[in-house]
């Protein structure tokens, strides 16, 4: 598919997406209103006016807390099942990331790789290289090429046939031109960002001592599962390209540091916010105990 196409596809299905969960989530709650009031006012017929206002409140935030962990329970429960699927036979090995999303780290062919899956979805892979240079590849969306023409970043002039639909940025051209010349390298760059997947976004980038390769959007409102299959041929297509550009052709004549912005940017993926939030969620809902327990008490004295 042509990429803006598939931009313009991504943001109607994200679009479409957040209305229908706004729409459900809505009409859920609303339903958990109606339940609560019916049985609190029954309890009130009963028992008094002060314990149905306190029956209905409890059942509505039992309810409404209970549903929303549940249902996250849910989809970080289908998420790991559906990502184990696709990157434990590879050789790596899953952990929570950030609470709600799964982060993947190993050892596959004598380098260190990690994958970040977070919202989006979008999945960022990182394979240590002996590398250092910069070398961004991507196809030709509008909204790339409007920013690096403003910001004075001119794509790489060339004519290869191949890759005439992908973009190149490089620091240094000669090594570039290098390695872009290799067939089987066209091949593999095509196949890894113009695959026939349900993202919307991607690109492939040399920083110094990484390989980096970035996938984001949905096509789709709501699936996304990615199939194992997909994430071998990345990989091997990954490392075929790592392989020649070390070793099948002359190495950087200008090597380079990682920049401060650079090393700020792997901080800040690799932070994980998993324990912050579980000690603020557990915080919250001992208050909402305690608030709970006070106002028991301050029924069974006043009653």
């Amino acid at each position: 598919m042509e990429p803006n196409k598939k931009l313009s596809q991504g943001c109607f299905a994200m679009l479409a997406r957040t209305a229908l969960v706004r729409l459900i989530s809505v009409v859920v709650v609303l339903v958990m209103a109606v339940v609560s009031c019916g049985i609190g006012m029954v309890v009130g017929s009963f028992k008094g006016g002060t314990w149905g206002l306190i029956t209905g409140t409890l059942l509505f935030a039992a309810a409404l807390f209970g549903g929303g962990f549940g249902y996250a329970f849910i989809t970080v429960y289908r998420r790991k099942l559906y990502l184990d699927k696709a990157f434990l036979p590879i050789g790596l090995k899953g952990s929570i990331y950030r609470i709600f999303f799964r982060r993947y780290a190993g050892e596959i062919r004598g380098r260190q790789v990690e994958v970040y899956f977070s919202r989006g979805p979008m999945v960022e892979i990182l394979i240590r290289t002996d590398l250092k240079t910069r070398l961004g590849v991507s196809p030709a969306y509008g909204d790339t090429m409007f920013f690096s023409k403003h910001i004075g970043a001119e794509p790489l002039e060339h004519n290869i046939d191949n890759l005439k639909n992908l973009r190149i940025w490089a620091d240094e051209e000669p090594w570039a031109r290098n390695l872009l010349s290799e067939p089987s390298v066209q091949q593999k760059m095509i196949r890894t960002l113009g695959g026939q997947t349900f993202f919307v976004r991607s690109f492939l980038k040399f920083f110094p001592e990484y390989l980096q390769l970035h996938f984001s959007g949905n096509t789709n409102i709501f699936s996304w599962e990615i199939p194992p299959a997909q994430v071998e041929q990345w990989f091997s297509d990954a490392f075929g390209i790592l392989e020649f550009a070390e070793s099948g052709i002359a190495p950087p004549q200008n090597p380079i540091e990682m920049s401060s912005a650079e090393r700020l940017a792997v901080s800040i993926r690799r932070k994980d916010t998993t324990k912050i939030s579980i000690i603020l969620v557990a915080s919250m809902l001992f208050f909402f105990f305690f608030v709970f327990v006070v106002a028991m008490l301050f029924v069974f004295l006043v009653g």
